[in-house]
């Protein structure tokens, strides 16, 4: 597109545009709605991009050279489950099944500006699921998890985490 802008925004401006000048017409502020003649235009569906398989493997062996597993341990959970962000951060110990290898995705954590930080149901009702993730994966979440418990005791009182227990936080 020339002007730079993806059809949806074109598409909204459209729409507010009409709904403004329609407005102006109704009160007769204006003899005629400028927006009446125009189309109104496509939204055009970008491509999803994806990651193949050599892709995704030199991923996997380059996280697994980085010292930060909690981070590591983010993007794993979203390359191997599909877990959105905010399921991810919103995922809590007792979400995850050790014995019976599973993660359920019960809540996500979202901002906003004005109540900022919340756990809530995930977007949609399917998104409450129960996943089978790598057993491999389960095991570095279940370290890392273990390190977190070894943290929050030795720092006793000085533990702030909150009413909830945050697998990342």
């Amino acid at each position: 597109e020339r002007s730079g802008l993806k059809s949806a925004t074109i598409s909204k401006h459209y729409l507010v545009l009409n709904s403004i000048f329609k407005l102006a017409y109704k009160n007769e502020l204006i003899k005629k709605n400028p927006m009446e003649k125009v189309d109104k235009p496509s939204i055009k569906q970008e491509e999803s991009q994806f990651y193949n398989a050599n892709e995704i493997r030199e991923l996997l062996q380059l996280l697994d050279q980085e010292s930060n597993t909690q981070q590591v341990l983010i993007v794993k959970l979203a390359l191997m489950t599909g877990m959105r962000r905010g399921e991810i951060l919103g995922l809590q110990w007792q979400d995850i099944d050790f014995e019976k290898n599973k993660i359920h995705v019960r809540h996500s954590l979202s901002y906003t500006k004005t109540n900022g930080y919340l756990l809530k149901e995930p977007k949609t009702k399917n998104s409450i699921r129960s996943l089978d993730p790598p057993i491999k994966l389960l095991e570095e979440l279940k370290a890392h998890i273990h390190q977190k418990k070894k943290d929050k005791m030795q720092s006793e009182e000085l533990w702030e985490g909150g009413q909830y227990n945050f697998v990342f936080s």
